[in-house]
């Protein structure tokens, strides 16, 4: 089965390790990527976004190490 195309906050939070505060300060810098309105009302995340500045994490983290 493929993985959903939307997360939602607990989902997010768990895949970056973050707490809430920081995962909206970071938004608010235009650091991370940016929620959206489900048509349910609620708040989610497109995973592919949400993967690809983890991605960007780990890259940034290797190239200080090297």
């Amino acid at each position: 089965m493929e993985k959903c195309k939307l997360m939602v906050i607990s989902e997010v939070l768990e895949a970056t390790k973050m707490r809430k505060t920081k995962l909206y300060s970071l938004m608010k810098q235009k650091k991370f990527p940016r929620n959206r309105l489900h048509g349910n009302g609620s708040v989610v995340w497109v995973r592919s976004e949400v993967e690809a500045w983890i991605e960007c994490v780990i890259n940034e983290v290797e190239y200080q190490i090297n």
